[in-house]
């Protein structure tokens, strides 16, 4: 539940500022957060060259400030609202935009456009503390008419503890069928591949059928049901005989940052998949409740409260579910790359 104001609008109708209220509930009583958006330099098209974005928490308390700079050097791409290059600087004060306060800065390059504007080739920059962690190279393929990309490669490669030597450790191919009218992914093949000792791309690691419905403004799925199998078929589907596990995860409590506060994961022994694409899962094996109460300025969990059940057919339970354990997780001192040294 969202509630927006706009104000200040100029002589083309585009606002300057923008209030973003975020509530928990229905009502108006739980706050979750609130944005407060300041656009400047506006093209002709309604883009803003410069914003910044103040997030506060239901009791004022700031929760990061964005400082976003964008460049537009494709006149059919600013058109449709695509930058060239796009650099957010997020801090943890609103204040003091300094190195002692920057949380992370992340600009994202588009070397390529197709002939409608829209991205073909991006590279997407990390950097933690001055330090860079985190290096993707982005191919987009098959883009319709809404600019949703079919197909997305994407290489992650990742720099050591003093932010360099980068190294590929990641190749993924995104095949995207379905995307909901705010070009939210809802029915996509995930191929996940390892890496080989000369970093080039090695064998298939697993294939994830995932189906998502529901999304946050954030872009967080509300539901998602996901299959992994080990193979492939011939027509870019998962080849069900090769089938590994299934599970349903269910998310609430989301922050307007992505971050989950709430997710119910639900595993099955056995799925298929139906002509029209749909996941159905069978022989459930357990549940957990995940709860994160903290989180760091980087979306790493603090604090974790986790409820575990196994599925027993001889329950009692309307369920068929007991429960075996409650774990209390606490995380500290992570480092440029989002890794715990303490738990």
């Amino acid at each position: 539940h969202q509630a927006v104001t706009n104000s200040n609008y100029d002589i083309h109708d585009f606002a300057a500022n923008s209030t973003i209220t975020s509530y928990k509930d229905e009502g108006v009583a739980n706050i979750s957060q609130k944005q407060d958006i300041v656009y400047s330099n506006r093209d002709r098209y309604g883009n803003a060259w410069n914003q910044t974005i103040k997030a506060t928490d239901s009791t004022g308390n700031l929760i990061d400030y964005k400082v976003i700079a964008n460049s537009y050097d494709n006149i059919l791409a600013q058109m449709k609202g695509n930058a060239t290059t796009t650099d957010v600087n997020r801090y943890s004060s609103d204040t003091l935009l300094d190195a002692d306060h920057l949380i992370e800065e992340v600009i994202t390059n588009t070397t390529l456009f197709d002939q409608l504007g829209n991205a073909v080739d991006q590279n997407v920059t990390t950097k933690v503390g001055g330090k860079e962690t985190k290096y993707d190279l982005i191919h987009n393929e098959k883009i319709d008419a809404r600019g949703d990309a079919a197909i997305e490669t994407i290489t992650t490669s990742q720099t050591d503890l003093n932010g360099e030597n980068l190294q590929v450790t990641s190749y993924q191919v995104m095949t995207r069928r379905d995307f909901d009218s705010n070009h939210n992914v809802t029915n996509q093949l995930i191929l996940t591949y390892s890496v080989n000792k000369d970093f080039t791309k090695g064998e298939l690691k697993d294939a994830q059928e995932i189906r998502s419905t529901g999304f946050y403004s954030s872009g967080v799925a509300v539901d998602q049901v996901i299959a992994t199998y080990s193979k492939v078929d011939g027509s870019d589907a998962a080849d069900q005989t090769s089938f590994v596990e299934a599970k349903t995860i269910h998310n609430t409590e989301v922050t307007a940052q992505g971050y989950v506060g709430v997710s119910e994961i639900t595993t099955y022994s056995g799925a298929t998949i139906g002509a029209s694409g749909a996941i159905s899962c069978s022989g459930e094996t357990g549940r957990q409740i995940i709860t994160t109460t903290r989180f760091d300025n980087r979306g790493n969990a603090l604090s974790q409260d986790i409820e575990k059940y196994y599925y027993d057919p001889n329950s009692t339970a309307s369920d068929k579910e007991t429960f075996y354990e409650h774990q209390a997780v606490t995380n500290s001192n992570y480092d440029i790359h989002d890794f715990a040294a303490n738990s």
